[in-house]
C-alpha cells in the first residue's frame, strides 16, 4: 500500500485511489477493490507481488483472444530480498508452473487478470475470508470444461515475496497448504475454519474486523490487495 500511495502521489494522472478498504479478509478486500476499478480489465496483485515489465501490454494481447478466460503470471521468488539461500526454491517454482500451466490452477500469488465482463459474469469473488481465488478459479476451470476457454500462465514471472519461506522452510510450508487444501475440498472446512488454522487466529476474519486498506488503479481496471 506504501507503494502505491508514493505512486499516486507522483503520477496523479494514473488515477490511483488508496482510500478504499474492507472488512472480512482477503474474498471483500478483493471485491470492493473490483467495485472501485472503472476499466476493462482486473488485475489482482498480492502486496508482496511485483509485476513485470509491460505487465498490462501482456494481459491485454492474451484477453483479447475470446478463448482466454483469465490469465496468471508465471509464479517466480524474488532473489533480490533473500536473506539466505532457500533449499527446494527451484523445485517448487517449477512444480507449482506445471501445476498453473497444464492444469490450470493458479492461485493468487500469480497476479491474476480477467475482464470485468467475464468477472461479473461469474458473480466475482466469493466474500469469504480465504480461498477466494481458489473458488474463482474453480469456476473458471468449469468453464472451461464446458467448452468456454481456458485459463493462460503467461511466460513472464511475477516476482513474489520470499518472506514466507525465510519464515518456514519450504517443504513445512507446502505440507501446510496441501494439508488447508484437503481439508476444504474433501472434509468441508469452511473459508472462516481454514483462516483460523492459516493464520492462527479468526481476527480479520469477519465482518466486524479492522480494516484492510486497498489501492485501485481505476483509469485501467487494475486492483490491488494489500496483505
Amino acid at each position: 500500500m506504501a507503494i502505491a500511495e508514493r505512486v499516486a502521489g507522483a503520477m496523479p494522472h494514473l488515477d490511483i485511489r488508496t482510500n478504499i478498504s474492507a472488512r472480512g479478509g482477503r474474498g471483500p478486500t478483493l471485491i470492493a477493490g473490483a467495485e472501485a476499478a472503472r476499466g476493462d480489465v482486473l488485475l489482482f496483485l498480492h502486496g508482496d507481488t511485483t509485476l513485470p515489465d509491460c505487465f498490462d501490454a501482456m494481459v491485454r494481447t492474451e484477453l483479447s483472444d475470446e478463448k482466454v478466460l483469465a490469465t496468471a503470471f508465471s509464479f517466480h521468488v524474488d532473489r533480490d530480498e533473500m536473506t539466505k539461500p532457500i533449499a527446494g526454491l527451484s523445485m517448487m517454482e517449477f512444480t507449482v508452473n506445471i501445476r498453473s500451466r497444464f492444469f490450470e490452477l493458479p492461485f493468487g500469488d500469480q497476479a491474476m487478470a480477467i475482464t470485468k465482463q467475464r468477472y461479473d459474469a461469474l458473480g466475482g469473488f466469493p466474500n469469504e475470508p480465504i480461498m477466494e481465488d481458489f473458488e474463482l478459479v474453480q469456476r473458471l476451470r468449469r468453464c472451461g470444461a464446458a467448452g468456454s476457454g481456458y485459463i493462460k500462465t503467461l511466460p513472464a514471472g511475477a516476482a513474489c515475496s520470499a518472506r514466507r519461506w525465510h519464515a518456514m522452510s519450504i517443504w513445512r510450508t507446502n505440507l501446510i497448504n496441501q494439508v488447508i487444501m484437503i481439508m476444504y475440498v474433501y472434509f468441508g472446512y469452511t473459508p472462516a475454519q481454514i483462516y483460523g488454522i492459516y493464520y492462527g487466529t479468526t481476527k480479520g476474519s469477519g465482518a466486524d474486523s479492522p480494516k484492510t486498506k486497498v489501492a485501485s488503479k481505476t483509469g485501467a481496471g487494475e486492483s490491488t490487495k494489500a496483505e
